[in-house]
Parts: C-alpha cells; structure tokens; sequence
C-alpha cells in the first residue's frame, strides 16, 4: 500500500483527498451555474423562515387589526394623518400647523400619545398597498393569524426570486450571482421583518424596488454575459420598460417609504453600468424620477412624514437635523451591511462608547481597501455605490436590521464577487500578497457570521416576537381590568415605555373592550425614580435620568425638542408642570397637580413591578417614596442580582 502511494506520488499523482475534494467543488459550483438554482435558494430561504407561522400577532399589530378593517387604504398605529385625505384640508400652512396641534393635543388627553410627545409631533405613514394586504388579513383570514404569516412568507419567496434573477444579471458568474443569492436568502436581519405581520411593507417595498430595478437593468443594463444567460429584451416591447420599471418603482414608494432605495440603485446604476452618453443617462432617468415625484408630491400635501420625532428624521423639512443623525447612523448602517453584525449592537455599545464609531469607519476602510483592486469592474462600482447611496434613506430612521435590505443587497453582491475573485484567479487580481492576503482575512471574518451563523439565526429571529401575544394580552388585563369595575383616570406611575402603553392600548382595543376614558403614565423607562406627594391632590415625580429615556420612547419627542422650566400643560383633570430640566434640556422633575384628590375613586394609580402591573400605594401628604427602576426589580425578583449588565 505504501509502495503503491509511493508510486503515485513519484508519478505527480494526487492524493484521493484533494481529488474527492475538488470533485465536491467543481459539483457544487455545477448546482449553482443551473437556472433552477435561483428558484432552489428562494425555497430554501422561505423554508427558514417558517417558523414564524406560529407567531401569532404581536405588538403593533393588535394596533393594525382596527385600523385596517376600518380604512383598507391606512395601517398606521400613530395614526392622525389620514383625516387629511380626501378633504379640502387646511387653507394655509399655519392652519395645518395648529390643526395637528390640535390632534396632538387630543391625543395627549386621551393618552394615545405621552405627555411627553412634541407638539408639533407627527409620524404618519402613507403606504396603501402594504395596508391593503393587511386589509385582506384582518378581513378574510382573521381567525387564521398563521395564514397571514404565510402571507408574508410568500413575499419573501418571491423577494428571494427576483433578487436572485437580478444577481445574474449583473454579476460576473452564475457561481458568483448563487452564492450572493444564498447570502441574502439566509440573512438573519430578514428573519425578523418576515416574521413581524407590521412589517410587511418593507418586504413588498423591496420586491417592487428589485423589480424596478432588474427591469430598468434590461432596458438600460450593458453587462450582460453569455455565462449569466442574461439576453436583451426583444426589442417590440424595449419601448414599455423604462414605464413598467417606473410603474414598479412607484409600487414600492406606495408599499413603504423603504422603497427609495430602489431609486438609489437605479442612480447608481446610471452613474455605473450605463454606457451611453451622460446626457443620454440623465434622461434615462426621468421614468424613475417621475414615479418618485408623483408619489412624493401628495404624499408631502397630504401631510405624512415624521416631525419632533428622534427615531425618524424628515430630510427635507428638517436636513440639519437628518445631518447631525447621519454622521451617526450612516457608518452604523454601512459596516453592519458589510460585517453582518445586527446594527442595533453598534447603536448599543456607541451610546454608552462614542468611541466606538472608530471601528465602524474601520469596518469600512477596511472593506474599501480590499475591493480596490475589484473596482476596475463596473459591476463591482455598481454595487458599492448602490450600497453607498441606499443608506442614505436608511439614515431617517434609527437603525435596525430590519431596514437593511436594501444595502445587504449591494454588500452581499460586493462579497460573493470577492470570494469569486479569491477563488478563481486571486494573483490575477491581488498581485501582492500585501493584498491577497487581507481579501483572504476579510472573505472569512464576513462570510463567518453572513453565511455560518445566519443559518441557524434566521430561523430563530423570525420567532423573535413568539410568545409576546400571551405576554400583552396579560400586562393589558393588569392594566386595565380594574378590581372595583371601569375606571376613569388611569395613572401609570412608572412603566417600562410609553410606546409599550401604546401597543397595550391597541391589544385591549382589538378584544372590543372598554378603556378608562384617560390614560397617564407619567414616567416610563429603566432608571429608579422617586414620588412624592407635596399635598392630596398633587403628585411631583424626579427621574434623575429624565423623562425620555429609552430609545424607542424618542419616536415621540427628538432629543434637541427641549423641555422648559416651568412649562405647563393642562390636560384634562390634570395640570403637569415641569420643575427642572438637565444641560440637554430634558425633563428631570414634574408635577402632576390633578382636579380632586388622590385617593378618589375616578383615579386608579397602577405601576411595572419588573414582571406585572401592580396597584401603587401612594405616599402620604408631605411624604416620599423611591420607586425602584424596572432592571432591579427584575433582578430582585430572580434572585440575581448579577442578572443586569451594570
């Protein structure tokens, strides 16, 4: 046996092993060059995702429940905006302005916005053909929460679909056009938006987009190749594409603002694939821009949008705001699409380390460095200014994975070309090992947590909100199933956030129950606070860490909206009196001064004890009680006191 190996070796034989395993490659590779390939990776990626058809419905969808029933056209749990639609609406801008103080007012009243909301607050989305869907859900299949998710499953299907024919168009190989496709499929930030009902408009947002852009590509694209299969468009019909591409696009702005992100890949694709003359490009772009327009104009006179809100950011009526949010969010966004790190990590660990943005901005000059030698392909800057610009809609939001499929599109492109490239011809194109040798290091750090562990996430994210329906439908009965019947005035001493109220609100709605006729909850977060009584009927509240504390909690007040001293607000039964404010301008210390005494039985005062609501024993007059923050609870009531990070 020896001797025999002996002689195959002398022979410039192989050994087995390196034979088996370059069979097992050039296998592989032959699966990925087949036209069924595209249709095999969009079932695989669908069938990770199943999971979530045992979801059920959660948080903001209670919320969506009513409101798509009652208008098939709007789903938006903030609501307000759609009274705008179809009427004459205000004369002038400074009506408008103080009708939506008026709403918001109202709002504050009844408690289906905080206390601590702007005045001038608005977030208000128009997105019909993503409300319709959920129109038809809570319609047709209500009683069948796990056909709605099937819904939802099926767009992703089809997303996968469209993505993986948009890769073979316009990358270099059919094995580089699979292995991008396979990455998108099992990215586990998908799992999440497949697997929250509330979320569908960024999947439908993306099919039209992908779509819009992959048709656009067959009128204008040049890139083609006889290996990827992608042939020109007959040309009787190459007249309709530029206006299918420009019908698609408007689809995906009228599925969910997200959709803008088409309009920068078609740009991108302008300033890149594009062969003809500039002039030439720039009116090829007046399809794209005209569906932009037409969808842009009554969307901005009918008042949607986001105003004195610090979780979304209007670029056009406030850029200097969406500037200061853009040199945080932006490298945020890019080197998350580039690492496959979850984007809400970085947010994290900068809030509490600014420094931390430094090895964002390395994650990107990182990435640059490597793809320079690549850049010579026109593909290659297609896709990384795709990447680039993609993020910058992106940016009016606060980052999330759920945002990010758009500019996964153009990073996953970006890596399957660079492992394309390491794999078949790496001295070719890394001449140096100065080069190749950190392409190589940077090709397995990405594809580790893109493609290794995505596999076993996704599946798992898609399940991110199992078990919060039984968790909300028993916090709303805490809250609002008063021992002594119906209550008037509920007042929430402290809760974990006032978004989750709203959401608690939008839960005991959908089961048709009553809700007291005001609810107040006069501080939400984390920290510890401390409540005292300075006389019967009135109630001062210090929160060392302010009254906005948590970042979800900033959809309804930016932080640069600053609190007053001595700003008053009356609503009704109340009056709330801010006492101090920080250096930033937050609220520190508020009295509620209220129409009779505490203890009178039109109130019910309720507080998070870490697990439940519980009824709150008010101090007595001239008394004061420390409340503890809600991570401290918790961690008493388990036992751990190590169970909190510090």
């Amino acid at each position: 046996m020896l001797g025999d190996a002996g002689k195959d070796a002398s022979r410039g034989g192989r050994p087995r092993t390196p034979r088996r395993f370059h069979s097992a490659v050039g296998a592989v590779k032959g699966l990925l060059r087949r036209r069924l390939a595209v249709w095999f990776i969009a079932l695989f990626g669908a069938l990770l995702v199943s999971p979530s058809l045992s979801s059920g419905l959660q948080t903001e969808d209670f919320g969506h429940s009513l409101l798509a029933q009652s208008s098939p056209w709007y789903a938006n749990i903030f609501g307000g905006a759609e009274a705008a639609v179809g009427d004459a609406g205000p004369s002038s801008p400074e009506d408008l302005l103080k009708q939506r103080r008026r709403e918001i007012y109202a709002a504050k009243d009844a408690g289906a916005t905080p206390w601590i909301t702007s005045p001038d607050w608005r977030v208000a989305f128009w997105r019909p053909l993503a409300s319709w869907t959920h129109h038809f859900d809570y319609t047709v299949l209500s009683e069948h929460p796990w056909v709605m998710h099937a819904h939802s499953v099926a767009w992703y299907f089809v997303l996968l679909l469209v993505v993986g024919f948009l890769f073979r168009r316009t990358t270099s190989s059919l094995v580089v056009a699979s292995v991008a496709a396979l990455l998108y499929a099992i990215d586990e930030s998908h799992g999440f938006a497949v697997g929250w009902l509330a979320n569908r408009n960024a999947l439908m947002a993306t099919v039209f987009g992908v779509s819009a852009l992959l048709v656009h590509d067959m009128w204008r694209g040049r890139m083609a190749t006889i290996e990827t299969g992608a042939a020109p468009p007959p040309r009787r019909w190459r007249w309709a594409l530029p206006w299918i591409s420009a019908l698609l696009l408007y689809c995906a702005l009228a599925s969910g603002e997200f959709g803008v992100g088409a309009f920068a890949y078609i740009l991108a694709h302008a300033l890149t694939l594009d062969r003809a003359r500039w002039r030439t490009r720039i009116v090829a772009l007046v399809p794209a821009v005209a569906a932009g327009l037409v969808w842009a104009i009554p969307y901005r006179l009918a008042g949607y949008g986001a105003h004195g809100s610090g979780l979304y950011v209007d670029p056009i009526g406030h850029p200097g705001a969406f500037a200061h949010e853009l040199l945080s969010r932006f490298p945020t966004v890019v080197s998350a699409s580039l690492s496959g790190l979850p984007p809400e990590l970085f947010s994290y660990v900068k809030a509490s380390d600014p420094w931390f943005v430094v090895l964002e901005v390395g994650i990107v000059v990182l990435a640059a460095l490597v793809l320079a030698p690549l850049l010579r392909d026109a593909r290659i800057r297609f896709w990384a200014a795709g990447l680039l610009l993609s993020a910058l809609p992106i940016c009016t939001a606060a980052p999330g994975g759920r945002t990010l499929f758009f500019t996964t599109l153009g990073a996953f492109a970006l890596l399957a070309e660079l492992v394309g490239a390491l794999a078949r011809t790496p001295r070719a194109v890394f001449a140096r090992r100065v080069w190749r040798v950190p392409a190589v290091v940077v090709a397995v750090l990405a594809l580790v947590p893109n493609a290794l562990f995505a596999v076993g996430l996704q599946p798992m994210t898609s399940l991110a909100f199992q078990g919060t329906q039984d968790s909300s439908l028993m916090a709303s009965d805490d809250l609002f199933e008063a021992p002594a019947g119906p209550t008037e005035h509920l007042l929430i001493v402290n809760a974990p956030a006032y978004y989750w109220v709203n959401v608690l609100l939008g839960v005991r709605r959908s089961q048709g129950k009553t809700v007291p006729d005001h609810v107040r909850v006069l501080h939400a977060g984390f920290d510890s606070i401390t409540v005292s009584r300075p006389t019967a009927a009135t109630l001062s509240v210090h929160a060392p860490g302010g009254f906005v504390s948590t970042p979800v909690d900033e959809v309804y007040r930016a932080r640069h909206v600053r609190f007053n001293e001595g700003e008053l607000l009356p609503l009704s039964g109340v009056l709330i009196r801010v006492d101090s404010v920080d250096d930033e301008g937050m609220a520190t210390k508020v009295t509620f001064r209220f129409g009779r005494t505490l203890t009178d039985d039109r109130y019910r005062f309720v507080s998070w004890t870490g697990t439940r609501f519980r009824p709150f024993t008010l101090p007595a007059v001239g008394e004061r009680l420390a409340v503890p923050g809600v991570g401290d609870d918790q961690r008493a009531a388990t036992g751990d006191e190590q169970a909190a990070p510090e």
